[in-house]
């Protein structure tokens, strides 16, 4: 059922920045979790071969069986501070 709770918090959303995306996520389910939480990528792929992404506690995502270097941050729904 929480995870119910993020397609209707991307519905709101009218910028395309990953960051931004998680957190709005992560005030969605903040609270909501009972002692649980939830983890989650978000990229923004751009036509010409660019990516944006934010990582909420996934284990690093691979390209061409590679890990792309970036910072974990925390799950979504541990803290409203979370970043």
């Amino acid at each position: 059922m929480l995870v119910a709770v993020l397609p209707g918090s991307l519905a709101n959303e009218a910028h395309r920045n990953p960051a931004s995306l998680l957190e709005s996520m992560n005030r969605a389910v903040v609270g909501r979790t009972g002692g649980g939480f939830i983890t989650a990528c978000c990229v923004h792929f751009f036509p010409d071969s660019r990516l944006v992404l934010a990582n909420a506690g996934q284990s690093a995502p691979c390209l061409d069986a590679h890990e792309i270097e970036t910072d974990t941050g925390f799950p979504l729904g541990v803290s409203v501070d979370a970043n």
